[in-house]
């Protein structure tokens, strides 16, 4: 994977303009609130569009302004997990993890959806809404539904920020494990900086809008381009 950007959006308080190369790994988005993470990882969505510039996804345009052209989301094929679950609260478990399926009530998203149940020790709790869930298992439902339609990137928006301690160290792993298993591009946001060195490959850090700098974690680790982004890593030193 190859995803590639340049872009820059003009909002009413604030200015994105970022240029980036992320490889075919779980890279971390990392800075702290207003840093423009959030709006970045909306742009690859595809839910804001650049005032101009470009993102290509393995040499296809999604959005060229040269070109006049911005695909939509679901041409996009990206899953996204929200900080928080976002499942739908009159929903069972089930029924939440299907819906990301393009045919929810076909044999082929029941049989995908259970594989999923199983993988994340979900199989005992299908039946049950949200509300009668754990964090960590309306998490992992949301991650299955986010999965259900086979997305080439997959997006997550500080996804753990609201999980206790044990349960965000388990999900780490699990996302880390994820990964691996099906090679599935990540992107994933957080100002939690214990959190991006334990689970990043290639490592993002912006501020005002800005990449300050982006790298193989460890050379970032080793080598901080100025004093602010030496400030994060010696937490982590």
């Amino acid at each position: 994977m190859s995803l590639m950007l340049a872009c820059h959006k003009q909002l009413s308080d604030f200015t994105l303009s970022v240029k980036l190369q992320l490889p075919s790994q779980l890279t971390v988005i990392l800075g702290p609130s207003g840093a423009g993470k959030s709006v970045l990882l909306k742009i690859l969505a595809g839910w804001l569009k650049p005032d101009k510039g470009e993102l290509y996804f393995n040499d296809t345009a999604w959005f060229d302004s040269a070109l006049d052209l911005h695909l939509a989301v679901r041409q996009r094929q990206v899953g996204f997990v929200f900080q928080h679950d976002a499942l739908f609260p009159h929903m069972s478990a089930m029924e939440n993890i299907v819906y990301g399926h393009q045919q929810p009530t076909s044999a082929q998203a029941i049989e995908r959806a259970l594989g999923f149940a199983q993988r994340y020790q979900l199989t005992e709790v299908l039946s049950l809404l949200p509300k009668q869930l754990s964090g960590g298992q309306r998490q992992r439902v949301a991650l299955a539904r986010s999965l259900m339609s086979t997305p080439q990137l997959l997006l997550l928006d500080e996804p753990f920020s609201a999980l206790d301690f044990m349960t965000r160290r388990h999900m780490r792993h699990e996302l880390i494990n994820l990964q691996r298993q099906l090679d599935l591009p990540m992107v994933f946001v957080t100002h939690d900086i214990h959190e991006a060195f334990f689970i990043a490959d290639y490592l993002v850090l912006m501020n005002q809008g800005q990449v300050v700098q982006a790298g193989v974690k460890e050379e970032v680790l080793a080598s901080p381009s100025n004093d602010w982004v030496k400030q994060w890593v010696e937490e982590v030193r």
